[in-house]
């Protein structure tokens, strides 16, 4: 009855790798709702419970042009060399790991003073000795710390310098009672023009978003490029710029040590994690389009997730519906509530059911689902949100579906209130300029059991809105 095809997603360019600001918004749905939100480098980690493992089918990943790694150092004064406080966390290669990694550490603002962030290629260890002949640019950062860090990994892992990306070695945001810095790392202190040309690239990034008397960079010389030697053989025209020593005594905090480097990947530490709760667990379940099994063994949990973070890590690592074969489901329901109809807690409910008009534009799947899962893993249905077991989208040849389903078909004013709720977001969702408005007619209520033991094609709405 139904095709199968594969449609492919878009990759996005080295600018447009934010996931924007849709984090926030689950995480202010999440404090309306009196969800708990930690305190930073309080929270203990919550990883996501992996039931079965990822089909490859479901994957979704835009590589990056290099590895990079994650570094942490921790310069405890109870260590007894620089090198006992370095341990290398983790490492990325893609868009989607990077956020997955960047959205679930405490940002630099939330680090302990004398500690670093490092995120350098693969192969290189953030350390002078392994990077002696280069040098670094400089940035002295009154304020916004986490923005100027952001910004500069962004500029880093997606290539931005051009032709001279390949000089830059890594990035350091380094936490000091003196005064936070952020520096990123060439390999070549000879390579003039190269080395002008990043800082230049940098300062016209930087300065789109953050005020020049925030960080020091509002003219040219506030740079420096310090070149990675031993601080008692630095040559002695990079001691002073501006006027400023730059030796012993203003950089006392980064020791010239003998180092060796760090093996292995590290656990990421708890103090690092940063954590968002949900109200509730929720479950994503992948429906196959394999016929050749039965619809049970083609339903499968993928994983759980119970944090904002969590979600963000699952949703921007698998395709999203539009890119899945007809005949597949998603299902996200709360945890321990199967997405089928005889479920105790499914069997005397229904759903709102959006039809997906590809006249209009197949786009609206991918912008609707988003919508919907928010809306329902961020409370936005207030009191009523209780009544939700979860959201399915269904891809068909015929026209695809997205449903809400709520556990009791009988309580219409619960269920038309979640209708409403549900109506006026999808109306207020950005949508491309060229999908034609009003995006869908009306959105119907249907009884479950009426669905299962319909004699047509459709069966008559309960609800509308």
């Amino acid at each position: 009855m139904e095709e199968t095809c594969h449609k492919p997603s878009s990759s996005p360019n080295a600018e447009e790798m934010s996931n924007g600001s849709r984090e926030d918004e689950v995480i202010a749905q999440a404090t309306d709702s009196s969800a708990v939100m930690p305190s930073g480098s309080n929270v203990s980690p919550k990883k996501i419970t992996k039931k079965v493992e990822l089909p490859p089918i479901l994957k979704i990943n835009h590589p990056l042009k290099h590895r990079w790694v994650l570094w942490h150092l921790n310069n405890d004064r109870s260590n007894k060399t620089w090198q006992a406080g370095l341990s290398r966390i983790c490492d990325f290669d893609s868009v989607e790991t990077f956020w997955a990694l960047f959205n679930n550490i405490v940002p630099p603002s939330g680090l302990s003073q004398a500690c670093d962030y490092n995120v350098f290629r693969e192969g290189t260890e953030p350390t002078w000795e392994a990077n002696k002949g280069g040098g670094r640019w400089l940035i002295s950062v009154n304020d916004e710390l986490d923005v100027c860090w952001l910004e500069l990994l962004l500029a880093m892992i997606g290539e931005q310098f051009g032709e001279y990306s390949d000089l830059i070695c890594g990035a350091v945001v380094s936490k000091r009672n003196k005064g936070d810095k952020v520096s990123i790392w060439t390999h070549d202190q000879n390579e003039t023009t190269g080395n002008a040309h990043i800082r230049d690239v940098l300062q016209k990034k930087l300065s789109a978003q953050i005020s020049a008397n925030r960080i020091r960079f509002a003219e040219y010389e506030k740079f420096w490029i310090q070149v990675h030697t031993s601080y008692s053989s630095m040559d002695t025209r990079t001691q002073v710029q501006n006027g400023e020593k730059i030796g012993e005594e203003g950089e006392a905090d980064v020791p010239s040590v003998e180092v060796s480097p760090p093996t292995g990947d590290a656990v990421l530490p708890v103090s690092l994690t940063i954590k968002h709760p949900l109200k509730h667990k929720w479950a994503l379940w992948h429906l196959s389009a394999d016929r050749n099994k039965s619809w049970e063994n083609r339903l499968n949990e993928i994983c759980a997730f119970d944090t904002v973070e969590d979600f963000w890590a699952l949703y921007n690592n698998i395709r999203p519906p539009s890119a899945l074969q007809w005949s597949c489901d998603y299902n996200v329901f709360r945890e321990g509530i199967r997405p089928m109809w005889e479920e105790e807690q499914n069997k005397r409910g229904g759903r709102w059911l959006i039809s997906i008009d590809k006249v209009r534009h197949n786009d609206l799947l991918d912008i609707f689902w988003l919508e919907v899962l928010l809306a329902i893993i961020g409370e936005q249905f207030g009191e009523h949100g209780e009544e939700i077991c979860g959201a399915v989208a269904n891809i068909r040849n015929k026209g695809d579906k997205i449903s809400i389903w709520t556990r009791d078909a009988s309580n219409s004013a619960a269920n038309i209130k979640i209708g409403e709720i549900l109506k006026k977001k999808l109306l207020s969702a950005d949508l491309p300029a060229h999908i034609p408005h009003p995006p869908f007619d009306v959105l119907r209520y249907e009884n479950h059991d009426e669905v299962q033991n319909k004699s047509g094609s459709t069966v008559k709405a309960r609800l509308t809105v």
